[in-house]
């Protein structure tokens, strides 16, 4: 009890006593030693509490503790100095600079002009100082707003006194950002780097990421795949501070946690907790990440002064100027004894999954017309005389600095917001320009001769159509030729045979709708539908049709538009009908694969059956398939980041009901079309159902004007699917993956679906999405978050029209790789080209690359030094799965890592007649690269 009562002293003397520059020492040397006694069990107790009790009795007589008291209580404790010594704390200076955060682009760039310049000019006035800095994009910055600046960062850098801790074009959000946007971020950043300062690119093994809103389970094998190995964080986990992060591939990572905050200052309570912290870490040394950060400033001189002060203080651990990677490699010797974690570490900010969801939707459409571009790019790459049209790697880099985690999270303000929908427009403009490129340089290539018929010279018509939002941002589909038979090629991204849907957009056609069909090359005619004729655009008219096209895997198919001839004399009649057949039963829509009933008046799913085995899908007690409108409230503040407790749910189509637009029935293509208008609000969806498909899809126009404050609370608009039974888990796509989960009334990030893992039976339901990462798995529901009103920083970040497409998918089971496939192709449509007929070098059907086995691809691409493509595969599954890649021009395959470097491997892959055949283990990412034949 006596001892305790002298550490309540003690304390009482750090709180009120700290005042000059002597009693600040000394009560940071006793609070540091009484932590160094303890972990020795109390070795230099009663030395220390003697000392405590002396300046506790001058603080009660006069109300501070002079100098010389204080001085001679140092003096006393001398004896102790080696043993205090024995710690070390590594001070890292940093400068935390948040991209577009709470404030627009040029004041990111002044930020870190400003930031570098004074860096610099501390490194001038004291020798030993040295600052890491992380992110690409900085560099960047410097190298184009402020390039005089370089040369001095260069030397630095040469020096060791300038750590380059970027791994990753930005600190990236580590569960929105995609596959193979996490591939990029590594690739373009040690490129750069190497380009840039010279540094090997094998030498940037750290990722510094310190402010991420949590970190999906595969980052190790991410890290592992780019040749880092350490990696430093501060959220998502509440645990050991250093500790080995193991992914399901088996591939680890050594792991530095914040200890108290990325963001601080070097003051004297910096060495209270070292000797606690090194003896639960089992280390002799501790990190510490210093300086002013968020808006940028990192160390000051008061920093640094107080910190070559206090190195000199002889009870207080060793304080070296130091680098985070360092650091990691003074620990690593002992990583054996670090703890092994397994899993995710999530979650932070929930809101972050859905707020400013235009951002979102932007980032998600990039991603997978970015992999469509560079795919079509791929397969045309053997062309000759071939060039791609502009830089992808130009696009990338903008895509990638959308992803800073206070951007692709939605926690900016209107500037954030603004800044990153301008550079997703220069994204698409850079993809959709090569994705053009290549679809002509391959039609011109392809002998379409068989499908000749007449035709005109060149149309040119629908300039720029089909490549707005509404549109979902697809790839245009202009005209260039007219005449009475009309030639597309089909292109198919997808490692999937296809025998789907596809639209085609036929320009300024003179033939009658009701005899217009469609043939494949061989001239076998092909089911289709026209679905939308006459409408006018700039100058021209436009008649859809949907065919039904077999494509196969990572190639194309080629179609003609055709009019049968008339065998009767065309004779003027009344359109209007005789009878009319309009009934208050249910509306469905079906085809040969499932078949769905919705009730009339708010356009809920009453059912959804597999036809193959007659199973129901959707729950029999709930309605399903509807919108719902949720208020959450604010008491937990910070509400673009935070989804608040519900405060109330409401069905929208059973409360507000719904007005019917209009219906469509043929042999391709059914839907219903419905409008829904709420509160301040309205909805415009149109449900349709494609020839043997299982996806029910609803293309959703929102014109949404709901805005959140504290008193009404934040608005949010879902869509929710009650399934049939119970579910034992929730399974979603992550990056690299799958990952299970188990019910959960919280929001939860997931990059494109999740699908209802049953307790009995294996078929399922799952619902996809093309543009939202918030989901949310309980009551036996499937619900996706659409839109949130959040207010702060930005107050009107949803105001406005937004679109978006959902599907509800029926599973033969609960396989990964099934939903995997389906969300694919439903993100990866069938893109049609308009060309002529002509002869040519390449078949009118033809695959560049087909995939086997259970791997799934993320990547395809032209190798960054030219001369062979990469491929980038992943193994979403508990177990190793066979892969076998074939094509015709594939001369010779080797694994190589993110840089595109070959790696040495125990896995055989064998090269033989056009295939290669390897296994991948479980979890595991590989990227290969495919020399081909010229």
């Amino acid at each position: 009890m006596e001892k305790i009562n002298r550490v309540k002293r003690y304390n009482a003397l750090y709180q009120q006593s700290r005042h000059s520059k002597w009693e600040k020492r000394i009560l940071a040397e006793l609070g540091y030693l009484l932590e160094l006694s303890k972990v020795q069990g109390g070795k230099y107790d009663e030395l220390l509490l003697a000392q405590i009790d002396r300046l506790y009795e001058e603080f009660e007589e006069r109300g501070s503790i002079s100098n010389q008291t204080a001085l001679a209580a140092e003096q006393a404790l001398l004896g102790l100095q080696a043993e205090a010594k024995k710690y070390k704390i590594t001070c890292a200076a940093h400068a935390h600079i948040d991209m577009n955060w709470m404030w627009g682009f040029q004041e990111t760039v002044t930020v870190t002009v400003d930031t570098f310049r004074t860096m610099l000019a501390l490194m001038e006035e004291y020798p030993d100082f040295t600052f890491s800095q992380s992110q690409a994009s900085v560099y960047h910055i410097i190298e184009e707003y402020y390039p005089e600046l370089l040369e001095k960062i260069k030397q630095r850098v040469q020096e060791g006194r300038w750590e380059l801790t970027a791994s990753t074009w930005v600190e990236n959000d580590k569960n929105m950002s995609g596959a193979e946007a996490m591939a990029r971020h590594i690739l373009y950043t040690k490129r750069y780097l190497n380009q840039l300062f010279g540094v090997p690119e094998d030498s940037l093994t750290l990722d510094f990421e310190p402010d991420t809103f949590g970190h999906n389970q595969n980052m190790p094998e991410v890290l592992r795949n780019g040749g880092i190995r350490y990696y430093y964080h501060c959220r998502g986990l509440e645990g050991p501070s250093i500790y080995r992060w193991q992914a399901p591939s088996g591939a680890e990572v050594l792991v530095v946690r914040e200890y108290e905050w990325y963001n601080g200052e070097i003051d004297e309570g910096l060495i209270l907790g070292v000797p606690s912290y090194c003896s639960e870490n089992q280390v002799q040394g501790m990190l510490k990440v210093y300086g002013v950060g968020d808006h940028g400033g990192g160390p000051t001189r008061r920093d640094l002064d107080a910190m070559i002060e206090m190195s000199h203080w002889p009870l207080a651990p060793q304080l070296v100027f130091g680098t985070i990677k360092g650091y990691f490699e003074e620990i690593e010797a002992g990583k054996a004894a670090f703890p092994l974690l397994k899993g995710e570490l999530n979650y932070v900010f929930t809101g972050c999954y859905t707020s400013q969801s235009r951002i979102k939707r932007a980032n998600h459409i990039a991603e997978d017309r970015a992999y469509d571009a560079e795919a079509l790019d791929a397969c045309a790459a053997g062309l000759p005389g071939y060039r791609t049209a502009n830089s992808f790697e130009k696009a990338w880099r903008k895509l990638l600095f959308n992803q800073f985690h206070d951007i692709l999270p939605g926690s900016g303000v209107i500037e954030t917001r603004e800044f990153a929908m301008g550079e997703f427009q220069r994204v698409m403009a850079g993809v959709g320009a090569n994705s053009s490129h290549a679809m002509e340089a391959l039609c011109a290539a392809i002998d379409t001769s068989a499908l000749a018929g007449e035709q005109d010279d060149v149309l040119t018509a629908g300039a720029g159509f089909a490549v707005a939002d509404e549109n979902g941002f697809s790839f245009t589909q202009s005209g260039h030729h007219g005449g009475s038979v009309r030639v597309f090629t089909i292109f198919n991204t997808t490692p999937y045979e296809r025998e789907e849907t596809a639209e085609l957009t036929v320009w300024d056609w003179q033939g009658d709708p009701a005899h217009t069909y469609v043939t494949d090359s061989q001239g076998r005619e092909a089911p289709s539908q026209v679905v939308e004729k006459g409408t006018h655009y700039w100058g021209h008219v436009y008649t859809k049709i949907r065919v039904v096209a077999a494509v196969p895997a990572m190639g194309y198919a080629v179609y003609a538009v055709r009019e049968r001839a008339a065998e009767n004399i065309a004779i003027p009649h009344d359109p209007s009908t005789r009878c009319d057949f309009i009934t208050d039963e249910n509306l469905v829509l079906e085809n040969d694969c499932v078949r769905a009933v919705f009730c009339p008046r708010t356009m809920s799913l009453l059912s959804y059956v597999r036809k193959e085995t007659g199973t129901e899908l959707l729950s029999a007690e709930k309605t399903s398939g509807y919108f719902r409108y949720i208020v959450e409230n604010t008491g937990d503040g910070m509400t673009s980041w935070r989804v608040g407790k519900y405060r109330t749910v409401e069905n929208l189509n059973e409360k507000y009901g719904v007005s019917i637009l209009a219906q469509e029935t043929g042999p391709v293509h059914q839907s219903v079309v419905y409008m829904l208008s709420f509160l301040h609000s309205t909805l415009k969806v149109k449900v349709s159902l494609e020839r043997h498909s299982a996806l029910l899809r609803y293309d959703v126009q929102a014109d949404w004007h709901e805005i959140g404050n504290p008193k009404d609370g934040i608005p949010q608009l879902g869509f929710a699917v009650p399934v049939a039974g119970a579910v034992k888990q929730y399974r979603g796509d992550i990056p690299f993956g799958v990952l299970d989960r188990a019910p959960l009334r919280q929001d939860v990030p997931y990059g494109s679906f999740i699908c209802a893992v049953p307790e009995q039976g294996a078929e399922t339901v799952a619902l996809l999405s093309d543009c939202k990462y918030g989901y949310r798995g309980a009551d036996d529901t499937l619900y996706a978050d659409l839109i949130r009103g959040s207010y702060d920083p930005d107050p009107y970040p949803e105001y406005g029209v937004h679109h978006m497409s959902l599907a509800v998918a029926a599973c033969a089971g609960a396989a990964a790789g099934e939903q995997l496939e389906q969300s694919m192709r439903f993100r990866h449509p069938l893109y049609a080209y308009s060309t002529s007929a002509h002869s040519g070098a390449l078949p009118p059907v033809h695959s560049f690359l087909r995939i086997e086995g259970g791997a799934q691809a993320c990547g395809l691409k032209q190798a960054e030094s030219g001369g062979g493509l990469v491929l980038r595969l992943y193994n979403p599954y508990q177990e190793a799965c066979s892969v076998k890649l074939c094509a015709d021009s594939l001369r010779q395959a080797q694994f190589v890592d993110f840089m595109e470097k070959a790696v040495q491997t125990d896995r055989t892959l064998t090269t033989d007649s056009g295939c290669a055949a390897f296994t991948m283990n479980a979890g595991e990412i590989c990227s290969v690269y495919l020399q081909m034949k010229s």
